[in-house]
This record gives structure tokens, C-alpha cells and sequence, in this order.
């Protein structure tokens, strides 16, 4: 939690950020996400008045409400690291308020409540989205979440089947999630029926997903993101969303020889890439990444969500 460390005086409120495993763009059609929080972590305070504050708190709280928010270990060599940033400063900067008045942030309603804030506020700033990256930064953990207005959002805690190894690598440059949310829904304005079609692939491939996941078979498991990412990379070449580049697609063709899967985290793009399989990428497989201009993001499982500090 190096992210922590640095603030010690008055009170500080923390939340981590997010790697989304599967389900990015299906969770929009009601499809579940398995997605699990990071120990990068945005820090909402009143007495750094050098930071600036969340945007997105903006739309949930009223003018000079807002605190300032270090969102610093979401960035690495002058460029945003995909781990929703956005989502983790606007929750720490609801989690702090709460805090301010004596709420303790641990309170299964308190989380919800806080969650149901967020999301709104969230897709308020950024003109849509899931709500899946405000979900991670509020319970922390490995979560299955399932968004489907106007029903309740349901979130609940998953592990991954034992015997799954995830690895994460950086692509050193950035990518806004909003760009290609916006692509998609102009596509699917414009050709509705295509749309549907490029979608199915992906919905049965996230639930697929889960099934292993709650099913806690680690072969099943793997076998099910292999097809998800080659869905996610279909579905970008039908819409012309620009999800997986072409030397990732080459890495997944090497991984698939491991029995393994390699693909975009999220909406892709490229910024943060996963490997998941049965084993550890071989040194092999580990050298064409580099060659790639891929490095390793080294990162641990956040397990409590939003905190108070101090």
C-alpha cells in the first residue's frame, strides 16, 4: 500500500483501484463482469490543498464540497495506468464525507448506499458505462457484478478456482475507456442488428466465465476466458472498436499454445494486458511480451475496498 503511506495527518479516506477479467462490454447488456481490485489506490483528503479534485465527485456533491484526491499511484512514467482512476477518486472523495460525519465505512448499507452514489455520478461524467470499476473501488475483493436496469445492481464476492494464475503487463501509453464506449454507441445506433449479433458471442462467453468461476473449476475456467478473449477480439473487429492490437493477438496465439489466454483488460486497447492460465508464462512467451513492448505490472488483490485511514 504504498499509496498509503504518504498521508498521515488528519483523515484520509482510500480506494483501490480495478482490473476487469472479462466481461467488458457485455456487462453493458446485462452480462456478469468478473473484475478484482488493486492495491493502487486514490486518497481523498481536505488538508493537501495541492490536490486537485475528482471530476466526477462533481455530479454527487455540492460546489467546494469536494476534496482533494491523489490519484499519483495510478500513474507510471508520465502515462495513466487503466486501473479506474476516475471511479477510485470519486468513491474515496463519497467515503471521506461519510467518514467526516462519523459513518463507519465498513457498514454493509453504507457500502451500498455509497455504490449507488458513485455509479450514478459516474455515468453522469463520463455519459455511460457499467458502474463495474465504481463496484471494485467500493468492496474491494474479486467480484462477479451484473448490471441490468432497471433491476438492483448485483455485486458479490467470487475467488478465482484454485490453481489460476493471472499476470498483468503494461503497454507504457494510455487509453480512454470513453472513446470507445462512445465508438460503440454510435455502431450501435447505426447498425443495431449487427450489434446484437457481434454482442451474443461475448454475453455467452462472460457467463460462461462465471459458471467456472462459482463452479471453482480452474481447466473450465481458463477454457472459458480463451473464448472470451477471442470473442472481445471479434467483437472489435466487427464494430471497429479498436480492442486488441495486432501483436497482441500474436501473444494470444502463443498462449493459446501453453493452453493459456492473452487479451486487453477491459475495453481494451491496449494499455493493460492479462495473462490468464493454469501456469506462469514461459520464459518463452515471457520474451516475445517484451519484445512487444509490454512490461510486467506487478500488483496484489486489494481485499477490503473503501477504508478510512486515519
Amino acid at each position: 500500500m504504498n499509496a498509503l503511506v504518504r498521508h498521515v495527518a488528519g483523515l484520509h479516506v482510500a480506494a483501490p483501484g480495478k482490473l476487469v477479467i472479462t466481461g467488458a462490454y457485455a456487462v453493458l447488456e446485462g452480462a456478469p463482469a468478473l473484475v478484482l481490485a488493486v492495491d493502487r489506490y486514490a486518497v481523498a483528503c481536505r488538508e493537501t490543498f495541492n490536490l486537485a479534485s475528482s471530476y466526477e465527485a462533481s455530479f454527487a456533491l455540492k460546489q467546494g464540497e469536494a476534496p482533494g484526491v491523489d490519484v499519483s499511484s495510478f500513474w507510471k512514467e508520465g502515462c495513466k495506468l487503466g486501473l479506474g482512476s476516475s471511479a477510485a477518486g470519486l468513491v474515496a472523495s463519497l467515503g471521506l464525507r461519510e467518514a467526516e460525519g462519523g459513518i463507519d465505512l465498513n457498514r454493509s448499507d453504507v457500502r451500498r448506499r455509497l455504490f449507488d452514489v458513485a455509479k450514478e455520478a459516474h455515468a453522469r461524467a463520463q455519459g455511460g458505462g457499467s458502474g463495474v470499476d465504481v463496484a471494485a473501488s467500493v468492496y474491494g475483493g474479486i467480484i462477479c457484478y451484473v448490471s441490468h436496469p432497471p433491476e438492483p445492481t448485483t455485486i458479490f464476492p467470487v475467488s478465482l478456482p484454485a490453481g489460476t494464475q493471472i499476470s498483468c503487463f503494461w503497454s507504457g501509453k494510455s487509453v480512454r475507456t470513453s472513446d470507445a464506449l462512445s465508438r460503440l454507441r454510435i455502431f450501435q445506433k447505426e447498425y443495431a442488428e449487427k450489434y446484437r449479433e457481434s454482442m451474443n458471442p461475448l454475453l455467452l462467453a462472460s457467463c460462461e466465465v462465471m459458471k467456472a468461476t462459482v463452479a471453482a473449476d480452474a481447466p473450465r475456467f481458463v477454457y472459458s476466458v480463451q473464448q472470451f478473449a477471442e470473442a472481445l477480439d471479434a467483437f472489435g473487429q466487427r464494430t471497429g472498436i479498436p480492442i486488441m492490437p495486432e501483436a497482441y493477438r500474436a501473444l494470444g496465439e502463443r498462449a493459446a499454445f501453453e493452453g493459456a489466454a492473452f487479451y486487453p483488460s477491459g475495453a481494451g486497447g491496449g494499455d493493460m494486458c492479462l495473462y490468464v492460465g493454469l501456469q506462469m508464462p514461459s520464459l518463452s512467451l515471457l520474451q516475445h511480451i517484451e519484445r512487444a513492448g509490454l512490461s510486467t505490472f506487478d500488483f496484489e488483490i486489494d481485499q477490503k475496498g473503501v477504508i478510512l485511514i486515519k
